[in-house]
């Protein structure tokens, strides 16, 4: 998904090792705003809360549009993703 490494993949191997999670999108190998772009973020957020997770979720913006404005639509779009997950035995 990003440079040959899928995140799902990625995100089980790692769990155990993984306190802090940034949320931003990438599309064609560029960050963009959280929620847009080529790889579905949440079922890797859903693999960390079924595995326990507990650490904190920051939203980044990284691109060349007005930031402002990408990093409140980001929010928002992370607020509904962590908002429908829920915590699988």
């Amino acid at each position: 998904e990003h440079r040959g490494v899928n995140s799902l993949h990625a995100a089980r191997e790692l769990h155990p090792l993984i306190a802090h999670v940034h949320l931003k999108g990438c599309e064609r190998g560029q960050f963009c705003e959280f929620g847009v772009g080529d790889v579905d973020f949440v079922p890797v957020l859903q693999l960390l809360v079924d595995k326990g997770y507990r650490g904190a979720f920051t939203v980044e913006y990284e691109g060349s549009f007005d930031r402002t404005l990408r990093l409140y639509e980001s929010v928002r779009r992370a607020r509904r993703a962590l908002d429908g997950l829920q915590r699988r035995a």
